[in-house]
């Protein structure tokens, strides 16, 4: 299944309901290790969400990427790492 049709389903399903702030591709968000940012196919932030420049998100609680047969290599290695560390341990 492709990312453009799982991403809306997430959004507005129970994801939205539980937490109240789920948003989509469109938000970039910052990798505070290595100073990159990407732009997951969902980002849910529990309480205020805080952005930096460039309208960068800098607060995801959970990130989504969904894997494509193309990308799933870099996905699952760099950009899965590069989420990890974005997130709250």
């Amino acid at each position: 299944m492709q990312a453009h049709l799982i991403s809306p389903c997430l959004k507005a399903g129970a994801l939205r309901r539980f937490f109240g702030k789920v948003y989509g591709s469109n938000l970039r968000t910052q990798i505070k290790k290595n100073g990159r940012y990407a732009y997951p196919n969902v980002n849910i932030v529990c309480g205020e969400r805080q952005m930096g420049p460039h309208k960068t998100l800098l607060n995801p609680t959970v990130v989504f990427e969904v894997l494509s047969s193309s990308t799933k290599a870099y996905d699952l290695s760099d950009k899965g790492d590069d989420y990890r560390d974005i997130l709250p341990t």
